[in-house]
């Protein structure tokens, strides 16, 4: 009989136990969604983040069109500028605008439930907020279109915005197909050769972004011809032995003095080393803003692809309508340098 009780007692106590168990969430159950960034750290979040802080060149970009500004925390001044930043406009909402770089100590200040950092930024300042209990992002460095896609899906997951991060791609995709359906009609031999030109001098490291950038574009990508270190530079003798057939220059802003950019036009133009390219010869320079061929590492660089290709192109996108794909502003549109 007592044999009997205990055996009772112990299947009442299991019973509890397991009904006990159903009533208990483990961490990860509480958290409403977990993601995983470029370094392989596992961040969960029990609610969207709504102070978010992001750091480096195209995640704002990317963040902006995710959440709003509503969403974020602080921006680099810079942002607030439609001659450098493709969200200008969206930017001056954000309350509190930082300088390009922010210590750690600002950052503690401004507490943020979201910092997204960049991959090549300071491990230590990371793990520092890390520390202070400050969820930290690290998202992989895009250098081609398809990671810069895949950006826009990382960041969209690590806000909680996962389904428009996909529409995002999608319409980046549209673009692509957009001016692949327009250049298709360009016959082999209108083709054109390119090069880009800073005021440090010519780039376009073969296989680097803007490489890529000329492929959607239907460009060939001068600098792609020649074997090139990351970040260097051409000098003049080789940009004669290049012979684009368009030459793509900077518009001023107000992050680089006129005076440069004006001496890097006088050169090309002027210097007689330069009397016999084909894009001198046929006025093919073309000015743009950086951010259409230097600094588009985010989903925008679709755009820049588009107004890249409509500037070397343009008797192909006179009559083309981009509906709501894009709004392409009246100041950044190209113009013949001569």
């Amino acid at each position: 009989m007592k044999r009997l009780i205990c055996v009772i007692m112990l299947i009442a106590l299991a019973l509890l136990a397991m009904a006990c168990g159903k009533g208990l969430k483990t961490h990860d159950e509480e958290a409403l969604y977990t993601v995983q960034d470029a370094t392989g750290v596992n961040i969960r979040f029990r609610e969207k983040p709504h102070r978010i802080l992001p750091l480096g060149v195209g995640v704002p970009d990317i963040v902006m069109d995710l959440t709003g500004p509503e969403r974020i925390l602080a921006l680099p001044k810079y942002f607030s500028d439609a001659q450098v930043s493709f969200i200008a406009d969206k930017a001056k909402k954000v309350p509190i605008k930082t300088e390009r770089i922010i210590p750690v100590e600002q950052i503690m200040k401004l507490k943020p439930d979201l910092v997204l950092a960049p991959y090549n930024a300071d491990r230590t300042k990371i793990e520092t907020m890390r520390s202070m209990g400050i969820k930290v992002f690290v998202v992989k460095a895009p250098h081609n279109m398809q990671e810069i896609e895949q950006c826009v899906l990382d960041v969209s997951e690590a806000v909680g915005e996962a389904e428009k991060g996909k529409s995002i791609v999608q319409n980046m995709k549209s673009i692509f197909e957009l001016i692949k359906k327009t250049n298709s009609s360009i016959p082999v031999t209108e083709r054109k050769k390119i090069l880009a030109v800073s005021v440090e001098g010519a780039f376009g490291v073969k296989g680097g972004l803007f490489d890529d950038l000329c492929h959607y574009a239907y460009i060939e990508n001068a600098a792609g011809n020649i074997e090139l270190p990351t970040g260097a530079r051409i000098g003049k003798e080789g940009i004669v032995k290049l012979q684009p057939d368009v030459i793509l220059l900077p518009t001023a802003t107000r992050m680089m003095a006129d005076s440069k950019r004006k001496t890097a036009i006088d050169e090309i133009l002027h210097d007689p080393s330069y009397m016999t390219l084909k894009a001198v010869q046929n006025k093919q320079i073309i000015a743009l803003p950086d951010k259409y061929y230097r600094y588009c590492v985010s989903h925008y660089a679709a755009e820049a692809a588009y107004v890249l290709a409509s500037s070397v192109y343009p008797q192909y996108y006179e009559q083309l309508q981009m509906l709501s794909l894009i709004h392409i502003s009246e100041p950044t549109r190209p113009r013949l340098i001569s």
